[in-house]
Order: structure tokens, then C-alpha cells, then sequence
């Protein structure tokens, strides 16, 4: 079963100008492993998006961004047609409009990593988290407070009331200002 559709903007930098960059690769999964992920490798002498497969060995296939078309593993699937690259000086802006299949659910980590023409790269760089799966993540909610009898009360107990529609357990600070 496919999840709902998330674009994924990510941007590549090189001190030498974006015609610098040779490949690009964007990784969705539980860990730091090709191996059952959403990988997609961007090569710039071709201009295409390349998805790996399961086993994290090979393509396959291609899409080219803006142009109809799609490539799928069991994790997820690549939109050509709406995934976009734009170049702009020392940059590369990488717009990935992905498919999660329910293979690829709960939180996943964002990796990436970028090459230049002399064969440098960063190593892998953790972006952030993202949760994948049939329900989208919301805000907390800051629900009700219940103040102390009196309206010139020197102390008293105030009880405060605060929810999360993904779980309680997705609430990590709550603050109350007096």
C-alpha cells in the first residue's frame, strides 16, 4: 500500500560553483544502510535521478526530473514528472517528490551526501527525522488551564492541559509563563 506523497527539498554546495558537483545522493531509511531504503542518486553529466534497489547494490532505474515517469522499490517510489534540480551559482536545489510504500514507515532519518569532480565528498550528513507513514504529522495542541478559585489568589494550583494528536509521548517540553 502506498503512503501519502512528500516532496523532499534538499540543497548541495561547492566553493568551486554547482558545475563542480559530479553526484548527489539522498537517503530515506531507519538507519544509515542502503540496504531496504529509499536511496536516490543524482548524476549531473546525465541530469537524471537514479533510485536504488532493496539490496542497495543497483539501479532501478531513471527518472528525469520534469518529465513523466516513475521508478519503484519496496520502500518507495520517485516522481520524474514533479521532482525538479535547479542550479544557481555554488548550488543545487533537488526537489524529490516521493511515495512511501508501507515498507518504509515510522521514523525515518534524512541522509545525505555530495561528490565534486575531483572525487571529494563529506561522508554521509544526518538532515533531520521524518515520519513516514498513514498519518501525517501534527502539532501539539495547547489544550486548557484551569486557574485557582479567587481573582486575587496569592498562590494556588494551576493545572494545565496539553495534547498531541500523534501520541503524548511526541510532546518533549511544555512551557507555562506567569
Amino acid at each position: 500500500d502506498a503512503l501519502p506523497i512528500s516532496t523532499f527539498q534538499f540543497q548541495f554546495s561547492d566553493g568551486n560553483g554547482a558545475g563542480d558537483i559530479t553526484t548527489a545522493w539522498m537517503l530515506l531509511n531507519t538507519a544509515l544502510t542502503t540496504l531496504h531504503g529509499c536511496e536516490v542518486v543524482y548524476n549531473s553529466s546525465t541530469g537524471n535521478l537514479y533510485l536504488v534497489t532493496d539490496d542497495g547494490k543497483h539501479f532501478v532505474g531513471w527518472v528525469t526530473p520534469g518529465v513523466a515517469g516513475t521508478q519503484s522499490n519496496s520502500q518507495c517510489s520517485i516522481d520524474g514528472g514533479s521532482s525538479t534540480v535547479n542550479t544557481s551559482g555554488s548550488s543545487i536545489s533537488i526537489a524529490l517528490n516521493i511515495t512511501f510504500q508501507s515498507g518504509l514507515s515510522g521514523y525515518t532519518k534524512i541522509f545525505a551526501d555530495v561528490q565534486d569532480s575531483s572525487a571529494q565528498h563529506p561522508g554521509w550528513t544526518l538532515l533531520g527525522t521524518w515520519l513516514a507513514g498513514s498519518i501525517p504529522e501534527e502539532p501539539p495542541v495547547v489544550g486548557s488551564i484551569t486557574a485557582p478559585n479567587g481573582s486575587f489568589a496569592t498562590s494556588g494550583t494551576f493545572q494545565f492541559q496539553f495534547s498531541d494528536p500523534n501520541n503524548a509521548q511526541h510532546i518533549t517540553t511544555a512551557w507555562m509563563l506567569f
